[in-house]
């Protein structure tokens, strides 16, 4: 992957990456539940304290079992 460290530091530095670093963080302050920890873990822009767990603790497991299923995906392949 090429990055163009130029461009992404100028982002990082400029206007747009506080406009970002806003959208962010209005985002988060809206979570419900509230955010209690990081890493916070959402799925299809849901938390719960089983997604939370089987994400930080099983994560491949986790996808492919509930979010890839029929996606030929090699990692996915036991």
């Amino acid at each position: 992957m090429h990055l163009d460290w130029a461009k992404l530091k100028a982002c990082v530095d400029g206007h747009q990456g506080d406009q970002l670093i806003e959208a962010n963080w209005k985002k988060t302050a809206a979570l419900t539940p509230r955010k209690t920890g990081v890493p916070w873990v959402l799925v299809d822009n849901q938390h719960t304290d089983v997604i939370q767990h089987e994400a930080r603790n099983h994560l491949q497991v986790f996808l492919c079992t509930k979010y890839l299923k029929g996606v030929n995906i090699a990692a996915c392949h036991h």
